[in-house]
């Protein structure tokens, strides 16, 4: 080490001697909430900025770096309520443990420098991890960073690491590493250390905070070539294995869709004689046997082939008719909400021009009032009443009348999406029962072969056993297994019949699990079609009930500011005219919405909405979709607050 980074090394120890000796009254304790909150504030803004955070408070929420230094911290706690922190300095505390911070996800700078640390843990949720300080803790192993694949700086200086080969090796699969501190650790004292992190680190830039010349790292690597050369090889070898083993997963995911995963190759066969030991004996007693051996594989083979391009083939016609089918609703859906849109379009129009009307009759009544008319004013009432009591019964009846077409409107879609449903079930269920009869064909097939195989192997057998009784050379010669099975006839069908069953039950196995999985399937789509449509068309009840209802209620808050001799006077006119119109409460309209509801339940003759559907009225609301953006235009046409899918 040079005399420069010396002095520097000596001047750092003396400012943290010095700020340690400055916080040597606190006592060892806990992050809590207090603590959390003091340190954000006192590192909050400053100035103005400073005094209205102090004022309106800071959302937690909001912080992304925080300080807690020289507090003698013994535990990690409370952390999870700064979910968006990105920077977060723990250094020169008392942690032995790295705990509770996995709902930091988004974290990209962790410094827990000068602590007691003694093993890396718990960091698996911090993937976007970019800079990792753990100078001068307690550290002997480097483990647990493999999700931090984003990882750019790693200080692990004045640790106890010893390892010098694992450590380095470990590090190669950080391609994003550049900057690396292992200063002070037993492993710095090898020969020869420097030039091995230089070789085996080919993408650092900075060791130890100085640069790698271009010079450095070509001697470095022709000292260890061959070793490097040797290590990239396996390298190499581990890569193409890990792209293949996944390659083939998302094949056998691909494959799994249409139920015939890994039937595109022998897998079948060999399973069949994977834990066969007798089977795998006896074909081997002669040419004979290996011949029928060969034959059976390459004909057992061909028959997955062909039940694998089937359940592709039937993989396809399944999925173009499910398209077919999300086209058609599509298409109903939307001509449904066209519909529905020029109805409330014309609605709101409509309404727009009595609550004009309304407004006019109150406004002109105000202003006849503060001009103090007072000699006319009961013919004036009187007008004013008879106009209003006549937009009443024109809203209410534009209310009911509106209900009336989009329930109408409702219905049919409804209608159309139960034929349409049941169109699609009838399909699915015959395209399931064509392949699962074709599927059986192919199992059927591969049962009469392991029956002609078993046929082939028992006679062949049988004359070995009885070549092999005759010559007592060739007794001798065979394995210990073999003569194990060929010790008597008994010993030798016993062991025919158990390899024949456990070949029948490979096969059996793989038709149940075919003929499972895709009954399985079928019967979740079509309980998922009912499901769907049932929350669907529940959810689209309920909002049109509740868009109406807030209009009514928007109506009637108008209303509320007529004179009282007002209010008298149009009840009377309407029991005069037998009418009984009254203004609805808001406990009115309820349960007026409810009986609507009831009306369009009973006008289907369904009973399809059940309480299950209930749930997920909130979670999947096409109404919702669909009616948003005509109800915020209805909303500032007439100057309402909020969001009616929000009430």
């Amino acid at each position: 080490m040079s005399v420069t980074r010396r002095l520097e090394r000596l001047k750092l120890e003396e400012k943290i001697a010095k700020l340690a000796r400055v916080h040597e009254h606190l006592l060892p304790g806990v992050i809590d909430m207090d603590m959390i909150n003091k340190h954000v504030y006192e590192q909050g803004p400053k100035g103005e900025a400073g005094r209205v955070a102090q004022e309106e408070g800071i959302d937690l929420g909001d912080v992304t770096a925080l300080r807690l230094e020289y507090l003698r911290i013994l535990k990690i706690d409370h952390l999870w309520v700064l979910p968006n922190l990105t920077k977060l300095q723990l250094n020169n505390n008392s942690i032995e443990s790295i705990d509770n911070l996995h709902t930091l996800i988004h974290l990209k700078e962790l410094d827990l420098s000068f602590n007691h640390i003694q093993v890396i843990e718990n960091l698996e949720e911090l993937s976007k991890l970019e800079i990792l300080h753990l100078y001068q803790n307690h550290i002997s192993c480097l483990e647990n960073l493999e999700n931090q694949k984003s990882l750019t700086l790693l200080s692990l200086g004045l640790n106890h690491i010893e390892d010098c080969e694992s450590t380095i090796l470990y590090l190669r699969r950080f391609r994003k590493l550049k900057s690396l501190n292992l200063a002070g650790n037993p492993m710095c004292g090898k020969e020869k250390f420097v030039d091995y992190v230089y070789a085996f680190l080919p993408d650092l830039v900075f060791f130890e905070y100085t640069m790698i010349s271009k010079k450095d790292k070509e001697l470095a690597k022709e000292i260890f070539r061959e070793e490097l050369s040797s290590l990239q090889s396996e390298e190499e070898k581990h890569l193409a294995e890990k792209l293949s083993a996944e390659q083939e997963a998302a094949e056998i995911e691909l494959h799994s869709v249409a139920f015939v995963e890994r039937l595109n190759s022998n897998q079948l066969f060999q399973a069949m004689f994977e834990n066969d030991t007798d089977g795998q004996t006896l074909v081997k007693i002669s040419e004979e046997t290996k011949e029928f051996y060969e034959t059976f594989c390459e004909e057992m083979t061909a028959l997955c082939r062909e039940l694998f391009q089937m359940g592709q083939e039937q993989h396809v016609l399944r999925k173009k008719e499910h398209d077919d089918f999300t086209n058609c609703v599509n298409e109903a859906k939307l001509k449904s909400q066209q519909e529905s849109q020029k109805i409330l379009e014309a609605f709101v129009e409509q309404q727009k021009n009595i609550k004009d009307q309304v407004g006019q009759m109150l406004n002109f009544l105000s202003s006849a009032e503060d001009d103090g008319e007072s000699d006319n004013r009961s013919e004036i009432i009187a007008e004013s009443a008879m106009v209003i009591s006549n937009c009443v019964a024109e809203f209410d009846d534009l209310i009911q009348n509106t209900w009336r077409i989009l329930m109408h409107n409702e219905l049919s879609l409804t209608e159309q999406m139960e034929e349409v449903n049941s169109m699609l079930e009838r399909d699915m269920s015959d395209m399931v029962n064509v392949m699962l009869e074709q599927a059986l064909g192919y199992f059927v097939a591969m049962r009469s072969l392991q029956e002609s195989f078993n046929e082939q192997l028992t006679e062949a057998s049988h004359r070995y056993q009885t070549v092999i009784a005759l010559d007592s050379d060739d007794a001798a010669s065979i394995s210990s297994q073999l003569r194990e099975i060929m010790i008597d006839k008994e010993s030798l069908s016993n062991a025919l019949a158990n390899s024949h069953e456990k070949h029948l039950l490979v096969i059996d196995t793989r038709e149940d699990i075919l003929m499972t999985r895709i009954k399985a399937w079928h019967e979740e789509v079509c309980e998922n079609l009912q499901k769907r449509e049932v929350a669907r068309s529940r959810a689209r009840v309920l909002e049109i009930n509740r868009f109406l209802d807030l209009q009514r209620d928007e109506f009637e808050e108008m209303l509320a500011s007529r004179p009282d001799d007002l209010i008298l006077l149009m009840e009377v006119q309407a029991q005069e005219k037998g009418r009984g119109i009254t203004i609805l409460s808001s406990e009115v309209a309820e349960e007026e919405g409810d009986e609507r509801e009831e009306e369009f339940q009973d006008q289907r003759g369904s009973d399809a909405y059940d309480e299950k559907a209930e749930a997920s009225l909130e979670a999947d609301n096409p109404f919702n979709r669909e009616m948003n953006p005509l109800v915020q235009q209805s909303q500032s046409s007439h100057h309402s607050s909020g969001n009616i899918l929000d009430e």
